[in-house]
């Protein structure tokens, strides 16, 4: 699995698991880069809560709602034939 498999899994993977609601996923042109954002409907988390930080939170924890992202260079037109 490649990085950029690995990181969209993640992505998903917490969008469906401490999410609500529907999940989107939208891709833009961020430059040099293909940003992907993955978005739900939940709470989110408070702000100042370190995310990195492997702790279970409860519910009660969450504040408000802000999307996922990565960014990887975009594809050449070459890549995507």
């Amino acid at each position: 699995m490649s990085m950029r498999d690995r990181i969209m899994t993640v992505l998903l993977y917490n969008a469906l698991r401490h999410g609500a609601g529907k999940v989107t996923v939208t891709a833009r042109d961020a430059g040099d880069v293909l940003a992907v954002d993955v978005a739900d409907e939940g709470e989110g988390i408070t702000p100042g809560t370190n995310a990195f930080h492997r702790r279970s939170r409860a519910p009660a924890e969450r504040g408000s709602a802000s999307p996922s992202r990565a960014a990887w260079p975009k594809p050449r037109a070459a890549d995507c034939a």
